[in-house]
Formats: C-alpha cells, sequence, structure tokens
C-alpha cells in the first residue's frame, strides 16, 4: 500500500469506518502500522487487540498443522507487549494535534516452547516408527479465552473513544 493510497483512504473513510490490512510480512506489517501512526485520520487506537486476535486466529487456523514449512509442528504464537510511558498531562494534550499517545505497543510476537502434544496415529503420514504424530501445543480452548478478551478489550476501547468524543463535542456545545 502507498502512501498517496493511505491519504486517499483517510480523506474518504468515515468517522469511525474501519480499514483492514492483513499481511504475513512481518517488515510490512512494521511498516504499514508506522506509515498509518503518520497519518493521524487513520491511526488505529485497538492495535494491541488487533494484534492478539490475528494471533489466536492464526493459532486457531494451525491448530491440526503437523508440518510446517520449517519442519515439524505448528507452534503456538504469544503476543508481548510493551508498556510506553505516557507524558505528563499538559504535554500529552498539546502532542494529540500531531500524534496519539499509546500505552501499549506490540513489543514482539514468540513462539510458545511448551511441550508439544503426541497422539499414536500409525496411519499418519507425518507419523514417526513408533506410530506417534506430534501435534501443535494449541489449545482451542485457551485461545478461544484470549480471543473472547481480546474482542472484549476492543469493545471497551471503543466505548472509552466514543465517550471522550462524545466529551469533547459536549464541551464545545458549553462553550459556544
Amino acid at each position: 500500500m502507498q502512501r498517496d493510497t493511505l491519504a486517499l483512504l483517510a480523506r474518504r473513510l468515515v468517522p469511525g469506518g474501519l480499514v483492514r490490512i492483513a499481511t504475513d510480512d512481518p517488515d510490512y506489517a512494521e511498516w504499514i502500522d508506522t506509515e498509518l501512526a503518520a497519518t493521524p485520520a487513520l491511526v488505529n487506537c485497538y492495535a494491541p487487540d488487533r494484534w492478539r486476535a490475528e494471533v489466536v486466529s492464526a493459532n486457531m487456523a494451525n491448530a491440526e498443522t503437523t508440518r510446517t514449512p520449517q519442519g515439524g509442528p505448528y507452534r503456538r504464537q504469544l503476543v508481548v507487549f510493551r508498556a510506553r510511558p505516557l507524558p505528563r498531562f499538559p504535554t500529552m494534550l498539546a502532542s494529540l494535534r500531531t500524534h496519539p499517545q499509546e500505552g501499549v505497543r506490540l513489543d514482539r510476537v514468540i513462539t510458545d516452547t511448551s511441550p508439544l502434544p503426541r497422539r499414536y496415529e500409525p496411519g499418519h503420514p507425518d507419523a514417526d516408527a513408533g506410530g506417534y504424530v506430534t501435534y501443535p501445543n494449541v489449545n482451542p480452548v485457551m485461545e478461544m479465552t484470549d480471543l473472547l478478551s481480546a474482542v472484549r478489550a476492543y469493545q471497551l476501547n471503543a466505548a472509552a473513544v466514543q465517550a471522550a468524543k462524545t466529551m469533547v463535542q459536549q464541551s464545545l456545545q458549553i462553550l459556544s
């Protein structure tokens, strides 16, 4: 996606509109996040929840993948966030015009090193000499719990943003 396309999106997108950009290239994902952050009208204030949901989706999609291009079964991915200290309120308020503040930022996505379960399935193409197949360390119940948590956090953040917009609009009405 090019910068002029992002600028066009910023002009055409209705308030509260949503643009979803998906990629499996980490370098492109980092670039697009940087570009979105530089386009105030398109800044994604729900990025941590989005990352959590995308990683959970990838985990669920690969819950039965016993052979990956890297060799061996898929390993569960985990999202690691880093707190970003916020400036004092007057500084933060003054900087909102140029770029939004974030309290949490994606630090990295790591591989879960917990043991991989093995099942006895002698007819499976990925079975070892003893007839055991090594499966991913993805627990669908745990993944669904993580997904529900991410969705709920997204909803709460959206409600907080809407409440802040309402308060600003009411303040402007009072002042005018």
